[in-house]
């Protein structure tokens, strides 16, 4: 069968996994911008230095399963 590598479910999941990189990252790289943007509404009082530590930490770690993530779904082709 012909195979067409640009079908609609391989550019959905493409685009999914930029935009979790990109989401993952802003938390990596500015929490406290992302904590604003989605959580700050139901606060009273800004979190712990250590809540955007680990807000961090986990943007890092996310950021880098999606881009496994894309790169394996690239090479497993």
């Amino acid at each position: 069968m012909n195979e067409n590598p640009f079908n609609i479910i391989n550019i959905l999941t493409t685009l999914f996994m930029l935009v979790w990189i990109a989401i993952a990252m802003s938390n990596a790289i500015n929490p406290r911008f992302m904590w604003k943007i989605t959580e700050s509404w139901k606060a009273t009082k800004e979190p712990q230095a250590s809540y955007f530590m680990i807000r961090r930490v986990a943007g890092a770690v996310f950021s880098i399963i999606g881009i496994v993530f894309l790169l394996f779904g690239r090479f497993s082709r």
